[in-house]
């Protein structure tokens, strides 16, 4: 099943963060999850869409950024935002990492809709 688009307008993300990045994705180190940025506390437990790692790996690099405490308890999930967002990167993510808007929203429908870490970052190396 392919879940990405046949056609998208790419921008040349930063090269060193996409290695960094496609590296998290492929690390195991995040769980995968749908919906929001990062969800804890669910049966599988902590829980990122792929726009979630990405956020984590600016905290972890830039030393800028943060994730709140649990802002939001839906259906006894608890989430989390990274500076005051919880669906999409925040300005300062997508700048960075000099991703488009528009990229992010494809690739956490991508996310959302079932593909896998692994063929997101085979993507990303791809295309971005």
């Amino acid at each position: 099943m392919n879940f990405f688009p046949d056609s998208m307008e790419t921008h040349p993300m930063d090269p060193a963060i996409k290695e960094q990045w496609t590296k998290a994705l492929r690390s195991g180190e995040y769980k995968q999850g749908k919906l929001r940025l990062n969800t804890l506390d669910l049966p599988e437990g902590t829980v990122y869409c792929c726009l979630g790692v990405l956020c984590d790996l600016h905290n972890k690099t830039t030393g800028e950024g943060q994730w709140s405490d649990v802002i939001e308890i839906t259906g006894g999930y608890m989430v989390r935002e990274y500076d005051r967002d919880r669906n999409y990167p925040p300005d300062s993510v997508q700048s960075w990492s000099r991703l488009s808007f528009a990229m992010t929203t494809a690739l956490s429908e991508v996310n959302d809709d079932g593909a896998d870490f692994s063929a997101i970052a085979d993507w990303i190396e791809e295309h971005l």
